[in-house]
């Protein structure tokens, strides 16, 4: 990995190891190759070179389904030795909360729900990752309430404890306007 990261065309292009970082966030990779990193806007002043430069040193590979990817071992490493910047990650956060909003609020009984299961289910570990990130380290009121809804997405969904035993083990820090025992009762 280190080889990689100390090549002339990583060193060429700096925002590609920044990328490389990023992506160390998305266990489900990104999905939708450039076009998705476009939408994401993440602040990269040229994100398709980024990008092919992360792929042309073999650090990420783009699958069939245009998905952005890296291996296990990869993103462990970028997670530990070089940490995303707060700027970044608060996009990425950003982004994903911004789905979580246009999204999340649905129940299986509304004309919205199959646009909401479309768009947030192929994401539900990146967002499950990025929202993790950001309630152990900046659990700001904004992202507290996205990621609580982000819960009741889930359990008409894919249910899973993850996001709210992680409020539940911070709830009263958190200042949440919610009970414990709506909590307890979500988990």
């Amino acid at each position: 990995i280190d080889v990689s990261l100390d090549s002339k065309l990583m060193k060429r292009v700096p925002e590609a190891r920044q990328l490389l970082s990023l992506l160390s966030h998305l266990p489900d990779g990104l999905h939708d190759g450039a076009n998705g990193l476009e939408k994401m806007k993440l602040g990269f002043a040229d994100p398709d070179r980024a990008l092919q430069t992360v792929l042309a040193t073999a650090l990420a590979t783009i699958d069939p389904s245009a998905t952005v990817r890296i291996l296990s071992p990869i993103r462990q490493y970028m997670l530990s030795k070089f940490p995303a910047s707060i700027p970044r990650i608060s996009a990425l956060t950003e982004y994903y909360g911004g789905l979580i909003d246009r999204y999340a609020s649905f129940e299986p009984q509304h004309n919205q729900y199959l646009s909401a299961v479309q768009n947030l289910t192929p994401e539900i570990a990146n967002v499950t990752s990025v929202f993790h990130h950001a309630l152990t380290n900046a659990p700001e009121p904004v992202i507290i309430q996205r990621a609580f809804s982000f819960t009741q997405f889930q359990f008409h969904q894919i249910p899973s404890t993850e996001i709210i035993d992680l409020l539940l083990e911070k709830w009263d820090f958190l200042g949440l306007e919610f009970s414990v025992a709506v909590g307890r009762q979500r988990r």
